[in-house]
């Protein structure tokens, strides 16, 4: 891991916005003083992904209607990028289809992101794929096969860089399901960035998945976790989005690597902590050491400890006074 190039975090506002764009500002202005790297939300058009409510009124998806309730329209999620880009906040979103593809690639946004659920929506994945933009791939709920066809799908149709998030579609996750080995299996297998889309309610699964590699990370993000919503009791609100990102540098910087194992800091320490060999009393030229004459203690001189074998039966050359330490000239000169 290296701190040039710092783990990505995303808000994940979703839906958590209610359908207010007010909300949903107020968010943003949030996830940038907690130090979020994006901001983002689902482009959710009801109709376009579940089926209708039918004539007799009763919902093949009951979700659907809570669902078209919440979302902004098309022209409020422009006007939400436009206003992530005034405060210097990049704005993305999950895409459920073509037009929300396209609208990310019309304000600018650095990536797409790709829910679970469409991981095996081809026609998406190709689209996503050959809009230039960065596609960041959810793997909840998929095997091993389906994960690689749909990375072939992406690569296939000009996808660069893909990230693989691993996800476990459970809404809350417990920590004990969060099975992070994932991501070492998902960076080994397919040789690409790999991140966590983590769904439980604790900071632990993220701070792991740092300490693993993991390159990305999204959790859900709103203002208050009381509102009534999907996905809102399982998210961060402002306060613990700002205890994450600064838990995740924290992790970055414990994990990124060095050029060489000591530093000059555990130097002076090692210094201190490790033992020499001194002169337990004052003693003569020509004296053959014994080990009466030496005491193995703190701190480290120019010989250690496992030297002492060498100075026993050694003959002095030059006097040494009490606790001054034995140096090479020492050893190896036996009567």
């Amino acid at each position: 891991m290296s701190t040039q190039n710092p783990v990505h975090v995303i808000a994940e506002a979703g839906c958590n916005h209610n359908g207010d764009l007010g909300a949903a500002k107020r968010m943003a202005d949030a996830c940038l003083t907690a130090g979020g790297n994006s901001f983002k939300v689902q482009l959710t058009y009801p109709d376009a992904f579940l089926l209708p409510v039918l004539e007799d009124g009763v919902s093949v998806n009951p979700g659907r209607v809570s669902r078209g309730e919440i979302t902004l329209s098309e022209k409020q999620h422009l006007e939400l990028a436009a206003y992530c880009k005034e405060i210097g906040l990049p704005f993305s979103a999950s895409a459920f289809d073509e037009v929300g593809v396209d609208m990310l690639v019309e304000v600018g946004a650095p990536y797409v992101k790709i829910s679970s659920g469409d991981l095996t929506y081809t026609r998406l994945l190709k689209h996503a794929a050959s809009s230039g933009l960065k596609v960041i791939l959810s793997t909840g709920m998929a095997e091993l096969r389906e994960i690689e066809q749909a990375l072939d799908v992406l690569v296939q149709n000009g996808a660069k860089d893909p990230v693989l998030m691993h996800c476990v579609s459970v809404y809350p996750c417990p920590v004990e399901r969060a099975n992070l080995d994932m991501i070492d299996v998902l960076g080994t297998e397919f040789g690409v960035p790999v991140g966590l889309s983590d769904h439980s309610t604790s900071d632990i699964p993220v701070i792991a998945a740092v300490a693993k590699g993991a390159t990305w990370i999204e959790k859900h993000f709103t203002l208050d976790r009381t509102q009534q919503g999907v996905d809102h009791a399982l998210s961060l609100e402002p306060e613990d989005l700002s205890r994450l990102v600064t838990a995740v540098r924290i992790t970055e910087a414990a994990c990124a690597p060095h050029d060489q194992k000591i530093g000059e800091e555990e130097q002076c320490v090692r210094q201190r902590a490790r033992r020499g060999l001194y002169a337990a009393r004052e003693l003569e030229e020509g004296r053959v050491l014994t080990s009466d004459d030496i005491l193995t203690v703190r701190p480290e001189s120019d010989l250690a400890p496992a030297d002492v074998e060498r100075l026993l039966g050694s003959q002095l050359k030059s006097p040494l006074k009490r606790y001054e330490a034995f140096t090479a000239d020492d050893m190896n000169k036996k009567v």
